[in-house]
């Protein structure tokens, strides 16, 4: 009775490890994937940087804006990046270009799939 009872703890025990690992792997891999750009400051006094027409987004709720990385720290002591729209630092749209004003250096210029606010996202080169 007693090495059944084991046996039955130690099975429970190996599947919750299995379904813990797993969870932990889907959610790796559910991590939107993003290309970045750097903004260039021309201006430095007014803080004013050119970038490609292709980081402007439309929201339906918030109107144009950019999407930038801001980074954080995790939990593990790490360093992990989170989506964060802003809406009220485009100056001018071109064809080829926006011009933006206070935004943060690293803005997202394509993503696999729609961000949502500070969504955690994985940078690739």
């Amino acid at each position: 009775m007693k090495k059944k009872i084991l046996k039955i703890s130690l099975g429970i025990f190996f599947v919750f490890g299995f379904c813990t690992v797993t969870s932990i792997r889907a959610e790796e891999v559910l991590v939107p994937q993003v290309s970045l750009v750097r903004a260039n400051y021309q201006d430095e006094m007014f803080s004013v940087a050119n970038l490609p027409a292709s980081c402007l987004w439309t929201d339906e709720q918030r109107g144009k804006g950019v999407w930038v990385v801001l980074d954080k720290e995790s939990i593990w002591g790490g360093t992990e990046y989170r989506a964060v729209f802003l809406s009220g630092c485009i100056l001018e749209e071109y064809k080829d270009y926006i011009v933006v004003k206070d935004c943060p250096t690293f803005v997202i210029q394509d993503s696999l799939k729609p961000l949502q606010e500070g969504e955690k996202v994985k940078v690739i080169e």
